[in-house]
């Protein structure tokens, strides 16, 4: 099977882009077959802003030790603030608060055997404190493709909040990787997002 290319995917901008009207889903991003068992560590339903919305918060990994259940709820409340901006329904968090990423070479992960269990992995290098997710209107509708940087130093006792100056805050850039909060990615490969009309 030919290596993934994680650029591939295309960047979405929600100044210049309307949602993306490719959709992935579950079974087909995580390349599982579809008779696979779905599983999630924990589900969450909290409250839209949109008058009588409700969002689903599906986790499908466990969250660190720290991310204790009050910080549960922080990461659940930025989660569902960024799919009520797109008015989205449905976030799948992949990866709850961490400070690792994948190292890339020319778009394509680099493998390392872990030792320990004789498996291939992802090599990791340093990253600022963010969340890995992806946002729909339902598991088998995933738009887009989110790491929301967030604020937080690790204790279990410190609230969790979106990163609110990034050009200052962000310590970890890869080459020309701008000082964000959000970044975003279709979750197609190839696909094109489509511009916003001109008003």
């Amino acid at each position: 099977m030919a290596a993934l290319r994680t650029e591939d995917y295309p960047d979405w901008d929600p100044e210049i882009h309307d949602l993306p009207t490719a959709s992935n889903d579950y079974f087909t991003f995580t390349h599982q077959a579809r008779k696979s068992r779905y599983r999630h560590a924990f589900q969450q339903e909290l409250n839209s802003n949109r008058p009588g919305g409700k969002v689903r918060i599906d986790w499908i990994t466990e969250p660190p030790p720290a991310v204790t259940e009050i910080r549960i709820f922080d990461c659940a409340e930025i989660c569902r603030d960024q799919a009520d901006r797109f008015n989205l329904k449905y976030v799948m968090i992949r990866q709850g608060p961490h400070i690792t990423r994948n190292i890339n070479t020319n778009g394509i992960p680099t493998m390392v055997m872990n030792t320990n269990t004789r498996r291939l992995v992802h090599k990791q290098q340093p990253a600022d404190w963010h969340m890995t997710v992806l946002m729909g209107h339902n598991i088998n509708e995933l738009l887009i493709s989110d790491h929301i940087y967030v604020t937080w130093d690790g204790n279990c006792d410190s609230h969790i909040t979106l990163m609110m100056d990034p050009k200052n805050e962000r310590k970890h850039l890869v080459g020309t990787e701008p000082a964000v909060a959000l970044q975003y990615w279709g979750m197609v490969r190839g696909d094109v997002p489509p511009l916003k009309a001109l008003q």
